[in-house]
């Protein structure tokens, strides 16, 4: 994925935020591929500053990425300033992550 292609992902998710009023995200990085530096701070001081600010996001389950680079520079996203308004859990597979989803989420 080139840096558009990245960041519209990201922007798509911001929008279903938006739509939804979803607060709870599960996100599937195993097969990703490190991102830029530069999305990386995209991430960090633009995107999720803003959908904190703007939607109803609170809790994200992560399913971590196969690639070490990527986890070390998806972390760095996740321990951001703008991410301690956020519940995150790290996890390896899709149901525990589900699991974990489906017991704080409140009707």
């Amino acid at each position: 994925m080139n840096s558009a292609e990245f960041r519209a992902v990201f922007r798509y998710i911001k929008a279903l935020l938006v739509i939804t009023q979803a607060s709870l995200v599960l996100t599937d990085h195993r097969e990703m591929l490190p991102p830029s530096p530069a999305d990386v701070a995209w991430l960090m001081h633009e995107w999720t500053p803003a959908v904190v600010r703007e939607t109803n996001y609170s809790h994200r389950a992560i399913i971590t990425a196969h690639n070490s680079q990527t986890r070390v520079e998806m972390a760095k996203v996740a321990n951001c300033d703008a991410s301690a308004a956020l519940t995150a859990q790290f996890f390896t597979e899709v149901e525990p992550a589900v699991h974990w989803l489906r017991s704080i989420y409140i009707v």
